[in-house]
């Protein structure tokens, strides 16, 4: 989202899912206080086909960075407008 031309968020690369789980709840509780303006991505590096989990994690296959490229543009341009 955008306030007065700045964005809220913070983003996070991972190749473990014991972190993407720990930081979706520090996530939450920034958004918490930040409001609806703050958005969130965590984006995971593995080998498997890429996909997306919720509407805040994507998992992306290091050897299609296209790919990877497509989802990042359309999440950001659905958080952005």
């Amino acid at each position: 989202m955008m306030r007065n031309g700045v964005v809220l968020g913070d983003v996070t690369a991972t190749r473990n899912d014991q972190e993407v789980e720990d930081k979706r709840k520090d996530f939450q509780s920034t958004k918490k206080q930040l409001g609806d303006n703050f958005f969130h991505l965590i984006v995971v590096f593995t080998e498997q086909d890429v996909r997306c989990y919720g509407n805040d994690v994507i998992y992306v296959n290091i050897y299609d960075m296209d790919k990877f490229r497509g989802k990042l543009f359309g999440f950001l341009m659905n958080r952005l407008t």
